[in-house]
């Protein structure tokens, strides 16, 4: 699958195969920034758009087409690893109202870049659900219809994912993309 399919499926209901938290991958200590993952990745009609919100905080914008979505990422650094931990922040069309019926949740996706290469997968749902069938799951979770939703708190998440961030089953395979040329990040001025 091509990671700009991939990419644009988060948004478009199709996170039930990504598994989601309630609570964040991280703290504030575990916050990094990486300015060079600010810019466009993928290609024209489907991208992904990361700009600087706060100091260790980006918006990033999903374009499929003539749709956007956005959302609040964060980088976060355990170990040697980095994870993208993005929630929605802005749904378009609803009111307040019906907005207040969401529940903000995380999807996480362990991410490395490497000059204009962006790399990232997400933890496999079909092994999660392997391991749920024979009770070897042991962070807290809910699944809800074809929804998989953990509750653990942000410390036993971390020790989960790191437990298993180098176990090939446990993730789906790396999706590989480029950025899209002059939309590099600006130098900082001096």
């Amino acid at each position: 699958m091509r990671l700009q399919s991939l990419l644009i499926a988060v948004p478009l209901l199709s996170l039930s195969c990504i598994p989601l938290s309630l609570h964040p991958l991280y703290t504030d200590e575990d916050l990094v920034y990486d300015e060079g993952l600010e810019g466009a990745w993928g290609e024209e009609g489907e991208q992904w758009i990361f700009e600087k919100a706060d100091e260790k905080e980006y918006k990033l914008t999903i374009k499929d087409n003539d749709e956007s979505f956005i959302f609040s990422a964060h980088l976060v650094q355990l170990k040697e690893y980095r994870f993208l931990d993005m929630q929605a922040s802005e749904v378009a069309g609803l009111s307040d109202f019906f907005g207040g019926f969401l529940i903000p949740a995380h999807a996480i996706w362990q991410i490395e870049r490497e000059g204009d290469t962006l790399r990232l997968r997400t933890m496999d749902y079909e092994w999660l659900e392997e391991r749920l069938e024979k009770g070897r799951l042991w962070v807290a979770h809910e699944e809800l219809d074809d929804w998989f939703v953990f509750t653990a708190d942000t410390k036993r998440m971390q020790r989960f994912f790191l437990k298993w961030v180098d176990h090939e089953d446990a993730y789906g395979g790396w999706e590989e993309t480029s950025r899209i040329r002059g939309t590099e990040a600006a130098p900082a001025q001096s």
